[in-house]
C-alpha cells in the first residue's frame, strides 16, 4: 500500500505457454474449491517459473531491468524448452502448504539463474518489509514464510539448490499428501516471455513491471492465455 517504497520485492520469472498453464489452472481450481483459503491464478497470480527472488532497492530498478536485458540477449533462452514431471508441496504453516508442479531443471536454465544473481548483486538488499511487496486493504499481510522465501532464495534456492516449479494453490497437509500421489504426465512446453514482477502474499507474481517476449508467437499466446484465467 506504500506508493513509493525504498525496496521492492521483485520475481524474475518466465511466462508460460498454453499447455501448461491450462494444466496449472486445471489444479489450482480443484485446490481452491477444496480449500478456499488458498488463492486463486488470476492475472494478478500468474502461473510461472521463479529464476530469481530478491529486494532491491527501487531507485535502481532501472539498472536491474537494464542488467537483466542484457543477460537475455547473450544467453539462448528463446530456445528453452522445458519439462513439468511431477506435483511437489512444501509446508506454509502448521496445518497448510503450497502446491507446486515441478519442472525438470536443465543446463540453459541454471546458467540463466547463475548469470542474473551476478548481475543484480550490487542492487540486492536484505531484510525487505511488506512495503516491498504487493498489498491491498483486503489484503495487506505478508505471512512470515514469503519474507524468509525471498530473502533465503540465494542460496536456499538456486544453484544446485534450484528446483524450479510453477506455484499452482493451497490446501491442507493431508490433501496435498493425496494430490503428489496422483498420476502425472510429463508435459513439455515452452517460455513465451521473461519478466520482471512485484511480489505479492505468497510468493504470487501480482504485479508486472517489465517484460520482454522471446518468440513472435508469444504475444498472441499471452492475450489467449486471459480466457483460461479463473473469475
Amino acid at each position: 500500500m506504500n506508493n513509493n517504497p525504498e525496496l521492492t520485492a521483485i520475481d524474475i520469472l518466465l511466462k508460460l505457454d498454453e499447455i501448461i498453464v491450462k494444466k496449472a489452472l486445471e489444479i489450482n481450481k480443484q485446490l481452491v474449491e477444496e480449500y478456499p483459503l488458498g488463492f486463486k491464478l488470476d492475472e494478478s497470480h500468474i502461473p510461472h517459473i521463479s529464476i530469481l527472488q530478491c529486494y532491491v532497492r527501487t531507485k535502481d530498478l532501472g539498472k536491474v531491468y537494464n542488467a537483466v536485458e542484457k543477460i537475455i540477449t547473450s544467453e539462448n533462452v528463446t530456445s528453452l524448452q522445458l519439462t513439468a514431471v511431477k506435483i511437489g508441496y512444501m509446508a506454509s504453516s502448521d496445518s497448510a502448504g503450497i502446491a507446486f508442479i515441478i519442472i525438470s531443471p536443465i543446463e540453459i536454465l541454471l546458467n540463466f539463474q547463475s548469470n542474473l544473481i551476478d548481475a543484480l548483486k550490487p542492487y540486492m538488499v536484505n531484510k525487505g518489509t511488506a512495503a516491498a511487496y504487493v498489498t491491498s486493504e483486503e489484503n495487506p499481510v505478508i505471512n512470515k514464510a514469503t519474507f524468509d522465501y525471498v530473502e533465503n532464495f540465494i542460496p536456499d534456492h538456486s544453484g544446485e539448490n534450484f528446483i524450479p516449479h510453477i506455484t499452482v494453490g493451497m490446501n491442507n497437509m493431508e490433501s496435498l499428501e493425496k494430490l503428489i500421489n496422483e498420476p502425472f504426465t510429463p508435459l513439455k512446453f515452452p517460455p513465451v516471455s521473461i519478466a520482471v514482477y512485484q511480489l505479492g502474499n505468497n510468493g504470487t507474481a501480482s504485479k508486472v513491471l517489465k517484460e520482454w517476449i522471446i518468440s513472435q508467437t508469444s504475444q498472441k499466446i499471452l492475450k489467449a492465455l486471459k480466457k483460461f484465467y479463473i473469475k
